[in-house]
């Protein structure tokens, strides 16, 4: 049900929820929003080791472009960051486990996981990943 077509189809309502919410307050609001692809490589390494059981928690470019659109439209700025786990076990808990999905990080996928993260796992096995994500901000 999750994948690159179920989470956009599930996401749907959240994102409509978010603009109205953003557009029905008088005051300014702020969301940020993770980008999904390159700007969530831990997100996206994840996906590839569930496929479908997967639950991503980012927006791709057009997803942000359509949210934005208005009316009104909201302003987005993109930003980068680092996000940082203490191991391969706190981003399994963070990105699976805490989202409701019962897969073991077995021996197996704990393996592959570390070969498509290695880039960013430090020597004492902590991870710094570099994300992107957009803040949408706007009046309604």
């Amino acid at each position: 049900m999750w994948g690159p077509v179920g989470t956009a189809a599930l996401l749907r309502p959240w994102m409509e929820r978010l603009g109205h919410e953003m557009r029905s307050r008088p005051a300014e609001q702020v969301a940020l929003v993770q980008l999904a692809g390159a700007g969530s490589p831990h997100e996206a390494a994840v996906a590839a080791l569930l496929g479908g059981a997967a639950r991503p928690a980012t927006l791709s470019e057009k997803e942000v472009e359509t949210l934005a659109a208005g009316p009104p439209p909201l302003r987005v700025e993109r930003l980068r960051d680092v996000v940082r786990f203490d191991g391969l076990d706190a981003l399994w808990a963070a990105l699976v486990t805490e989202r409701g999905i019962s897969e073991a990080l077995d021996a197996g996928r704990r393996g592959a996981l570390a070969w498509s993260l290695r880039r960013w796992i430090a020597a004492d096995g902590t991870l710094r990943i570099a994300v992107e994500a957009a803040l949408l901000s706007g009046r309604g």
